[in-house]
């Protein structure tokens, strides 16, 4: 976990009551990614399931905790577009691609969006984003 506290960016204050170089208290801050944590993963269960309206209520709840969570976004953005709502799938997954550095988060939404932009003509069956979601939730605390 890195330090939210502006000018400060700490790394590696897993499990720690207090950043040791600013001081702040990140009791609230852990259970904030604690909770976005245990709505992804609620999320992936649904989308797995098929209910795809219960996955983007969760994924929505997770990122509304950490809405810097990425891995969040790019599911939520393939839950969205199996849902018929492509333009905000698109915004979402155009977003993504555009993150800097190569992460696999951006590197899968440039992949969901080729696929789509390969997509057969008019008449064509609907496609999009082909790729499953991921199948574990890293720990990050």
């Amino acid at each position: 976990m890195r330090c939210p506290v502006a000018g400060c960016g700490a790394e590696a204050l897993d499990g720690q009551p207090a950043c040791p170089t600013c001081g702040a208290d990140l009791r609230a801050y852990g259970v904030a990614i604690g909770l976005a944590d245990l709505h992804f993963n609620r999320g992936l269960a649904h989308a797995r399931a098929g209910d795809l309206a219960g996955a983007e209520r969760e994924l929505r709840i997770g990122l509304a905790f950490r809405p810097e969570d990425h891995e969040s976004g790019l599911v939520l953005g393939k839950v969205l577009w199996l849902r018929g709502a492509q333009p905000e799938a698109k915004a979402i997954l155009e977003r993504l691609a555009a993150l800097p550095g190569g992460t696999e988060v951006s590197r899968q939404a440039a992949r969901c969006l080729e696929a789509d932009a390969a997509k057969p003509g008019p008449g064509a069956a609907p496609s999009g984003p082909r790729h499953k979601p991921p199948q574990g939730r890293r720990k990050r605390h």
